[in-house]
C-alpha cells in the first residue's frame, strides 16, 4: 500500500548540516598529508560526528614534519580545539 513516508530523521540530519550551531576546529597531523585519501575515514569519521553534535568541521592539516620544536608547534596548533595524530608506520 501507498503510505507516506517518514522523514523526520532525513530532515533532521540535513538541518544539522546546513545550520550547525557551532565549528569545531580539528587538526589532523600526519605524515602522509599531502595525498588526499591518506586519511579519508578518519575525515569522514570526524565529519559524521561533527554532525551528531550540531557542529560543522573546521579540518585544518598539520605534517608532522614541520612539527620541528616546541614554538613552531604551538604556532600550528594555534587555535585549535582538537587534535588527531592517526597511527602511522615506519621510523618517522
Amino acid at each position: 500500500p501507498n503510505r507516506t513516508p517518514d522523514l523526520a530523521d532525513w530532515q533532521e540530519l540535513v538541518n544539522r548540516v546546513k545550520h550547525p550551531q557551532r565549528t569545531i576546529k580539528v587538526a589532523l597531523a600526519g605524515k602522509y598529508t599531502g595525498l588526499s585519501d591518506a586519511y579519508l575515514s578518519v575525515i569522514e569519521s570526524l565529519k559524521h560526528a561533527a554532525i551528531a553534535h550540531h557542529a560543522a568541521l573546521d579540518l585544518t592539516w598539520i605534517n608532522t614534519e614541520a612539527c620541528v620544536d616546541e614554538a613552531t608547534t604551538a604556532e600550528l596548533l594555534n587555535g585549535v580545539d582538537a587534535l588527531i595524530v592517526p597511527g602511522g608506520f615506519g621510523y618517522r
